[in-house]
C-alpha cells in the first residue's frame, strides 16, 4: 500500500483551501439570512414612518382644538352616564316643573331593564297647572341632561288647568374599558355624528351644589 506524502507546502494548500470554503460556506448562510430579513426589517421601518406620521397628525390636531372641548366632554358624560341617573332626572323634572310654575307630585321610579349595552329605567309623576305651562313642560323634557324622552301622557283639561299622568325614560351605559391604541389615527366625526354631538352639549346639564368645607369652630358650651 502506498502512502501520500503531504509536503509542508501542500498542507499550507489543503489548509488555506479549507479555510476559504468554510468562508464561502459562512458567507452564503449569512447572505441569505440577510436577504430573509430585509422585508422584515423594511416593513418594521415603514410602519415606524407610518406611526410617526399618525402621531404628528394628532399632535398638531390637538393643538387646533379649542379648550372648551374639555367641558363638552363633562356635558355628554352627563347625556349618558355610566350610572343610573334616576335621581338627576328626578331633579331636572322637579327644577324644569318650577321653571314653568306648576305642581309635580306622585314621583315613582320604576325598575331597571337592560336592551344590549344600553339601561333605562321609567319615572312616572302627576304634573298640574295652566295648559300652556304644561304644554312647555312636557316639550322641556327633551332638553335635559341625562337624555329622557316622554313615554306616555295621559292630559285631562278644564277651564285652562291641566292634570297630567306623564311618564319618561332615561338611559345610561357603561363608559368604554379601553381606549383606541395611542399609534391609531385620529378619525373625525360624520355629519351625522357632528349634529348629535351638538345635540347632546346644548342639553341642561343638572345643578349641583358644591358646599365649601368648614374649619372646626370652639364651642362656649361643650355641652
Amino acid at each position: 500500500m502506498t502512502k501520500l506524502k503531504i509536503t509542508g507546502k501542500l498542507k499550507v494548500y489543503l489548509n488555506t483551501l479549507g479555510l476559504v470554503i468554510l468562508l464561502i460556506v459562512l458567507f452564503t448562510v449569512v447572505y441569505k439570512l440577510a436577504i430573509a430579513q430585509l422585508p422584515i426589517q423594511r416593513n418594521r421601518y415603514q410602519e415606524q414612518i407610518r406611526k410617526e406620521q399618525t402621531l404628528t397628525q394628532k399632535i398638531e390636531l390637538l393643538r387646533t382644538l379649542d379648550a372648551s372641548l374639555l367641558e363638552q366632554a363633562n356635558l355628554t358624560s352627563f347625556a349618558l352616564p355610566n350610572k343610573n341617573p334616576a335621581f338627576m332626572v328626578a331633579s331636572q323634572l322637579k327644577l324644569l316643573a318650577q321653571e314653568n310654575s306648576i305642581i309635580i307630585t306622585n314621583l315613582r321610579i320604576g325598575s331597571e331593564t337592560k336592551d344590549g349595552n344600553l339601561w333605562s329605567t321609567d319615572l312616572s309623576f302627576d304634573v298640574e297647572g295652566a295648559t300652556v305651562s304644561v304644554l312647555n313642560f312636557l316639550k322641556g323634557i327633551s332638553g335635559i341632561a341625562p337624555i329622557t324622552f316622554t313615554d306616555k301622557v295621559r292630559v285631562n283639561e278644564s277651564f285652562g288647568i291641566s292634570r297630567a299622568t306623564i311618564r319618561v325614560k332615561t338611559f345610561w351605559a357603561e363608559f368604554p374599558a379601553t381606549l383606541p391604541a395611542i399609534s391609531q389615527p385620529a378619525v373625525d366625526l360624520t355629519k351625522d355624528e357632528g349634529e348629535i354631538l351638538t345635540k347632546v352639549v346644548n342639553l341642561v346639564p343638572p345643578e349641583f351644589v358644591f358646599l365649601e368645607p368648614q374649619t372646626p369652630t370652639e364651642r362656649a358650651d361643650p355641652f
